[in-house]
Protein backbone atom coordinates (compact mmCIF):
# COMPACT_ATOMS: atom_id res chain seq x y z
CA UNK A 1 0.00 0.00 0.00
CA UNK A 2 3.26 2.12 0.91
CA UNK A 3 4.09 1.81 -2.72
CA UNK A 4 1.15 2.42 -4.40
CA UNK A 5 0.87 5.77 -2.77
CA UNK A 6 4.73 6.93 -3.70
CA UNK A 7 3.59 6.23 -7.18
CA UNK A 8 0.71 8.19 -7.06
CA UNK A 9 2.79 11.12 -6.05
CA UNK A 10 5.98 10.78 -8.67
CA UNK A 11 3.03 10.68 -11.24
CA UNK A 12 1.25 14.01 -10.23
CA UNK A 13 5.27 15.22 -10.09
CA UNK A 14 5.92 14.13 -13.40
CA UNK A 15 3.05 16.15 -15.15
CA UNK A 16 3.06 19.18 -13.06
CA UNK A 17 -0.55 19.67 -14.41
CA UNK A 18 -2.18 19.17 -11.28
CA UNK A 19 -2.42 21.14 -7.61
CA UNK A 20 -3.31 18.96 -4.10
CA UNK A 21 -3.58 20.62 -1.45
CA UNK A 22 -5.09 18.64 1.99
CA UNK A 23 -6.32 19.97 5.57
CA UNK A 24 -5.13 18.38 8.53
CA UNK A 25 -7.75 16.68 10.84
CA UNK A 26 -10.34 16.93 7.67
CA UNK A 27 -11.28 14.84 4.96
CA UNK A 28 -11.32 17.57 2.33
CA UNK A 29 -9.18 17.55 -0.47
CA UNK A 30 -8.98 20.24 -3.37
CA UNK A 31 -7.58 19.66 -6.40
CA UNK A 32 -6.59 21.79 -9.48
CA UNK A 33 -5.89 20.80 -12.80
CA UNK A 34 -5.48 21.68 -16.21
CA UNK A 35 -5.61 19.23 -19.82
CA UNK A 36 -2.44 20.95 -20.72
CA UNK A 37 0.31 22.59 -19.57
CA UNK A 38 1.62 23.84 -23.16
CA UNK A 39 -0.61 26.13 -25.26
CA UNK A 40 -0.85 28.74 -27.95
CA UNK A 41 -2.39 32.34 -28.60
CA UNK A 42 -5.84 32.33 -28.05
CA UNK A 43 -6.50 28.47 -27.52
CA UNK A 44 -8.85 27.04 -24.74
CA UNK A 45 -7.44 25.64 -21.84
CA UNK A 46 -10.01 23.59 -19.83
CA UNK A 47 -9.34 24.49 -16.08
CA UNK A 48 -11.38 22.33 -13.10
CA UNK A 49 -11.12 22.22 -9.80
CA UNK A 50 -12.74 19.41 -7.75
CA UNK A 51 -12.97 18.96 -4.20
CA UNK A 52 -13.32 15.21 -2.37
CA UNK A 53 -14.88 14.64 0.96
CA UNK A 54 -17.52 16.81 0.44
CA UNK A 55 -20.32 14.31 2.58
CA UNK A 56 -22.01 16.37 5.13
CA UNK A 57 -20.29 19.41 4.59
CA UNK A 58 -21.31 23.12 3.67
CA UNK A 59 -18.76 24.08 0.62
CA UNK A 60 -19.35 27.65 -0.89
CA UNK A 61 -18.42 27.64 -4.18
CA UNK A 62 -17.95 31.36 -5.08
CA UNK A 63 -17.55 32.42 -9.49
CA UNK A 64 -14.04 32.81 -10.98
CA UNK A 65 -13.94 36.16 -12.04
CA UNK A 66 -10.40 37.89 -13.22
CA UNK A 67 -9.26 41.56 -14.50
CA UNK A 68 -6.52 41.00 -16.83
CA UNK A 69 -6.10 42.20 -20.74
CA UNK A 70 -3.94 38.85 -20.76
CA UNK A 71 -6.45 36.65 -19.83
CA UNK A 72 -10.23 35.56 -20.61
CA UNK A 73 -12.51 33.36 -18.12
CA UNK A 74 -15.38 32.06 -20.24
CA UNK A 75 -18.06 29.22 -19.39
CA UNK A 76 -18.07 29.21 -15.80
CA UNK A 77 -19.76 26.21 -14.74
CA UNK A 78 -20.60 24.43 -11.16
CA UNK A 79 -19.58 20.00 -11.35
CA UNK A 80 -22.57 18.24 -9.49
CA UNK A 81 -22.19 14.48 -7.87
CA UNK A 82 -24.89 13.53 -6.04
CA UNK A 83 -27.16 16.56 -5.57
CA UNK A 84 -23.97 18.40 -4.23
CA UNK A 85 -21.46 20.46 -6.13
CA UNK A 86 -18.27 19.15 -5.75
CA UNK A 87 -16.22 21.59 -7.84
CA UNK A 88 -16.05 24.31 -10.58
CA UNK A 89 -15.27 24.06 -14.73
CA UNK A 90 -14.19 26.53 -16.92
CA UNK A 91 -11.90 27.77 -20.41
CA UNK A 92 -8.97 30.20 -19.94
CA UNK A 93 -8.20 31.91 -22.47
CA UNK A 94 -4.58 33.93 -23.03
CA UNK A 95 -3.69 36.80 -24.93
CA UNK A 96 -0.18 37.10 -24.36
CA UNK A 97 3.42 34.66 -24.49
CA UNK A 98 5.12 33.89 -21.73
CA UNK A 99 4.86 31.71 -18.40
CA UNK A 100 1.17 31.88 -16.38
CA UNK A 101 -0.33 31.23 -13.65
CA UNK A 102 -4.06 29.84 -13.59
CA UNK A 103 -5.88 31.76 -11.37
CA UNK A 104 -6.02 31.04 -7.66
CA UNK A 105 -9.34 29.30 -6.61
CA UNK A 106 -10.28 29.48 -2.86
CA UNK A 107 -13.19 27.62 -1.55
CA UNK A 108 -15.26 28.71 2.03
CA UNK A 109 -16.48 25.87 4.25
CA UNK A 110 -19.65 27.11 5.87
CA UNK A 111 -21.15 26.21 9.66
CA UNK A 112 -24.69 25.94 10.17
CA UNK A 113 -25.33 29.53 10.29
CA UNK A 114 -23.41 30.29 6.82
CA UNK A 115 -20.68 31.92 8.77
CA UNK A 116 -16.90 30.88 7.33
CA UNK A 117 -15.45 27.98 9.14
CA UNK A 118 -11.97 27.64 7.31
CA UNK A 119 -11.08 28.21 3.20
CA UNK A 120 -9.25 25.82 0.86
CA UNK A 121 -7.10 27.29 -1.72
CA UNK A 122 -6.14 25.47 -5.24
CA UNK A 123 -2.40 26.16 -5.91
CA UNK A 124 -1.90 27.82 -9.57
CA UNK A 125 -0.55 25.35 -11.95
CA UNK A 126 2.30 27.34 -14.54
CA UNK A 127 1.30 26.91 -17.95
CA UNK A 128 3.65 28.04 -21.18
CA UNK A 129 1.62 30.14 -23.74
CA UNK A 130 3.62 29.86 -27.38
CA UNK A 131 2.91 32.20 -30.30
CA UNK A 132 0.77 31.79 -33.38
CA UNK A 133 3.75 32.38 -35.57
CA UNK A 134 6.02 30.07 -36.52
CA UNK A 135 9.34 30.73 -37.04
CA UNK A 136 8.89 29.97 -40.49
CA UNK A 137 6.09 32.55 -40.94
CA UNK A 138 7.76 35.04 -39.18
CA UNK A 139 10.12 35.21 -42.28
CA UNK A 140 7.15 36.11 -44.30
CA UNK A 141 5.74 38.83 -42.76
CA UNK A 142 5.78 41.98 -44.33
CA UNK A 143 5.58 45.48 -43.56
CA UNK A 144 1.98 46.85 -43.00
CA UNK A 145 0.77 48.70 -45.96
CA UNK A 146 -0.50 52.36 -46.35
CA UNK A 147 -4.36 52.84 -46.58
CA UNK A 148 -5.40 52.02 -50.49
CA UNK A 149 -6.54 55.03 -51.78
CA UNK A 150 -10.55 54.58 -53.24
CA UNK A 151 -11.33 56.95 -55.47
CA UNK A 152 -14.34 58.59 -55.66
CA UNK A 153 -17.65 57.67 -57.57
CA UNK A 154 -17.36 61.33 -59.17
CA UNK A 155 -13.51 62.41 -59.86
CA UNK A 156 -12.90 65.62 -58.96
CA UNK A 157 -11.44 66.42 -62.53
CA UNK A 158 -14.68 64.81 -64.49
CA UNK A 159 -16.78 67.35 -62.01
CA UNK A 160 -14.89 70.37 -62.85
CA UNK A 161 -15.16 69.70 -66.70
CA UNK A 162 -18.93 69.19 -66.57
CA UNK A 163 -19.16 72.03 -64.69
CA UNK A 164 -17.26 73.87 -67.41
CA UNK A 165 -19.26 72.27 -70.23
CA UNK A 166 -22.45 73.62 -68.20
CA UNK A 167 -21.39 77.24 -67.93
CA UNK A 168 -20.28 76.84 -72.18
CA UNK A 169 -24.02 75.39 -72.80
CA UNK A 170 -25.38 78.34 -70.27
CA UNK A 171 -23.15 80.95 -72.03
CA UNK A 172 -24.43 80.10 -75.11
CA UNK A 173 -27.73 79.77 -74.83
CA UNK A 174 -27.62 83.24 -73.52
CA UNK A 175 -26.29 84.89 -76.50
CA UNK A 176 -28.57 82.67 -78.48
CA UNK A 177 -31.36 84.26 -76.44
CA UNK A 178 -30.60 87.97 -76.48
CA UNK A 179 -29.93 87.46 -80.32
CA UNK A 180 -33.29 86.11 -80.91
CA UNK A 181 -35.01 88.65 -78.59
CA UNK A 182 -33.13 91.43 -80.91
CA UNK A 183 -33.93 89.94 -84.14
CA UNK A 184 -37.27 91.15 -85.41
CA UNK A 185 -39.20 90.25 -88.64
CA UNK A 186 -38.78 92.94 -90.67
CA UNK A 187 -40.28 92.21 -95.00
CA UNK A 188 -37.66 92.70 -97.16
CA UNK A 189 -38.40 94.20 -100.30
CA UNK A 190 -37.16 92.35 -103.38
CA UNK A 191 -34.72 94.81 -105.03
CA UNK A 192 -34.89 94.34 -109.10
CA UNK A 193 -32.84 96.09 -111.26
CA UNK A 194 -35.37 97.65 -113.56
CA UNK A 195 -38.75 99.30 -112.21
CA UNK A 196 -41.50 96.29 -111.23
CA UNK A 197 -43.84 97.50 -113.28
CA UNK A 198 -41.14 98.57 -116.17
CA UNK A 199 -39.89 94.91 -116.47
CA UNK A 200 -43.86 93.64 -116.27
CA UNK A 201 -44.44 95.88 -119.62
CA UNK A 202 -41.53 94.30 -121.21
CA UNK A 203 -42.63 90.48 -120.40
CA UNK A 204 -45.75 91.68 -121.52
CA UNK A 205 -44.66 92.62 -124.94
CA UNK A 206 -42.42 89.39 -125.14
CA UNK A 207 -45.65 87.51 -125.01
CA UNK A 208 -47.53 89.42 -127.33
CA UNK A 209 -44.67 87.98 -129.93
CA UNK A 210 -44.65 84.68 -128.45
CA UNK A 211 -46.58 81.73 -130.85
CA UNK A 212 -46.22 78.62 -128.45
CA UNK A 213 -49.58 78.75 -126.65
CA UNK A 214 -48.23 77.02 -123.48
CA UNK A 215 -45.06 78.98 -123.28
CA UNK A 216 -47.63 82.11 -123.98
CA UNK A 217 -49.14 81.38 -120.34
CA UNK A 218 -46.29 80.23 -118.44
CA UNK A 219 -44.43 83.73 -119.17
CA UNK A 220 -47.86 85.49 -118.22
CA UNK A 221 -48.39 83.78 -115.36
CA UNK A 222 -44.66 84.11 -114.00
CA UNK A 223 -44.72 88.12 -114.53
CA UNK A 224 -48.11 88.46 -112.34
CA UNK A 225 -46.68 86.38 -109.51
CA UNK A 226 -43.51 88.24 -109.75
CA UNK A 227 -45.62 91.94 -109.46
CA UNK A 228 -47.58 90.31 -106.80
CA UNK A 229 -44.37 89.17 -105.05
CA UNK A 230 -42.35 92.60 -105.14
CA UNK A 231 -46.16 94.51 -104.32
CA UNK A 232 -47.39 92.74 -101.19
CA UNK A 233 -43.86 90.66 -100.22
CA UNK A 234 -45.18 87.36 -100.83
CA UNK A 235 -43.19 84.29 -102.00
CA UNK A 236 -46.20 83.90 -104.64
CA UNK A 237 -43.17 82.45 -107.27
CA UNK A 238 -43.18 79.54 -104.72
CA UNK A 239 -46.48 79.29 -104.33
CA UNK A 240 -49.18 77.24 -106.09
CA UNK A 241 -52.49 78.75 -107.09
CA UNK A 242 -54.37 76.96 -104.59
CA UNK A 243 -52.11 78.42 -102.05
CA UNK A 244 -52.59 81.86 -103.23
CA UNK A 245 -56.04 81.29 -103.60
CA UNK A 246 -56.21 80.20 -99.52
CA UNK A 247 -54.35 83.33 -98.47
CA UNK A 248 -55.96 86.01 -100.12
CA UNK A 249 -56.38 88.03 -96.86
CA UNK A 250 -52.43 88.30 -97.57
CA UNK A 251 -53.15 90.09 -100.64
CA UNK A 252 -54.90 93.83 -100.65
CA UNK A 253 -57.47 93.72 -103.81
CA UNK A 254 -60.47 94.07 -104.34
CA UNK A 255 -62.54 90.28 -104.34
CA UNK A 256 -63.71 90.83 -107.89
CA UNK A 257 -59.92 91.47 -109.20
CA UNK A 258 -58.46 88.75 -106.94
CA UNK A 259 -61.03 86.43 -107.84
CA UNK A 260 -60.18 87.29 -111.84
CA UNK A 261 -56.34 86.62 -111.52
CA UNK A 262 -56.93 83.55 -109.71
CA UNK A 263 -59.25 82.34 -112.82
CA UNK A 264 -56.46 83.34 -114.96
CA UNK A 265 -53.71 81.21 -112.86
CA UNK A 266 -55.54 78.55 -112.90
CA UNK A 267 -56.12 78.59 -116.80
CA UNK A 268 -52.37 79.08 -117.21
CA UNK A 269 -51.76 75.72 -114.70
CA UNK A 270 -54.20 74.27 -116.94
CA UNK A 271 -52.43 75.09 -120.15
CA UNK A 272 -49.17 73.97 -118.54
CA UNK A 273 -50.13 70.75 -117.05
CA UNK A 274 -53.55 69.78 -118.39
CA UNK A 275 -52.49 70.29 -122.03
CA UNK A 276 -55.38 72.95 -122.62
CA UNK A 277 -55.14 75.02 -126.03
CA UNK A 278 -57.28 78.11 -125.20
CA UNK A 279 -58.39 80.02 -128.65
CA UNK A 280 -56.32 82.80 -130.11
CA UNK A 281 -58.98 85.32 -129.24
CA UNK A 282 -58.72 83.81 -125.75
CA UNK A 283 -54.89 84.56 -125.43
CA UNK A 284 -55.76 88.26 -126.57
CA UNK A 285 -58.22 88.87 -124.37
CA UNK A 286 -56.10 87.67 -121.11
CA UNK A 287 -53.18 90.18 -122.82
CA UNK A 288 -55.54 92.77 -122.27
CA UNK A 289 -56.54 91.72 -119.03
CA UNK A 290 -52.89 91.29 -117.63
CA UNK A 291 -52.18 94.81 -119.09
CA UNK A 292 -54.95 96.79 -116.72
CA UNK A 293 -54.32 93.95 -114.28
CA UNK A 294 -50.45 95.68 -113.99
CA UNK A 295 -52.42 99.56 -114.01
CA UNK A 296 -54.38 98.29 -111.24
CA UNK A 297 -51.41 97.36 -109.08
CA UNK A 298 -49.08 99.84 -109.31
CA UNK A 299 -51.83 102.33 -108.49
CA UNK A 300 -52.30 100.41 -105.38
CA UNK A 301 -48.83 100.19 -104.52
CA UNK A 302 -48.91 104.07 -104.85
CA UNK A 303 -51.31 104.78 -102.55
Amino acid sequence: MKNIFILCVIFIGCFGCVSEEKVKNESLTIVASVDTSEARIGERIHFEVSVKGTAGKIIDFPSLSILSDSMAINHFAHIHEKDNISGIRCEIVFWDTGKFYTPEYQIHILNQDSSVQYSLSANPIQIEILSSITSGDQLNIRPIKGPVSVRALFPLRLLILFGLLLILLGFMFWIWKKRVGEVKHVPQKIILKKDPFERANERLEQCESQADIKLFYVELSYLMRELMEYVFYIRTLEMTTTEIENHAKLFSLKKELFEEWILLLKKADLVKYAKLLPEQTDCKNDLKWVKGFIDDIKVLSEI
